[in-house]
């Protein structure tokens, strides 16, 4: 039962953000009346973090198919509860560029004094040759 929620779960975290990427290999090689013919192809998915909160249960269920129990979860997850993490994501993407902004600045302004300091004591220095 744990098993088949937690697939449930991925089902519902690919929803929000998944990364695929693959490829595909074909190859045709004829000999005569002979033909060899393969076919290769790989998927790859990747899902990164993602709160998966607010879904509901809405069925569980264990048959005995061949001989083997199978177990089935259904989960729902309600649009506004989809929509609302949608929503953090994008506030959290946007929080982020701030305060990469905020950062930059702050970089900025710091060498920005360290350059004031240096020609002042190169200043000083001038003057006190002068002397």
């Amino acid at each position: 039962m744990r098993k088949a929620t937690l697939d449930a779960e991925f089902g519902l975290a690919k929803t929000y953000n998944q990364e695929l990427s693959g490829s595909e290999r074909s190859f045709n090689q004829e000999q005569g009346a002979s033909v060899t013919q393969q076919y290769t192809e790989l998927v790859d998915k990747l899902v990164t973090q993602v709160p998966v909160v607010g879904f509901e249960t809405v069925k569980q269920d264990v048959k005995s198919i061949s001989g083997e129990f199978h177990t089935f979860v259904l989960l729902k997850l309600p649009y506004v509860e989809f929509n609302r993490v949608l929503q953090q994501q994008r506030a959290q993407a946007q929080g982020d560029k701030i305060a990469l902004a905020f950062s930059e600045l702050e970089k900025r302004v710091t060498a920005r004094q360290a350059q004031r300091a240096k020609d002042a004591a190169s200043a000083a220095a001038t003057i006190d040759q002068a002397n």
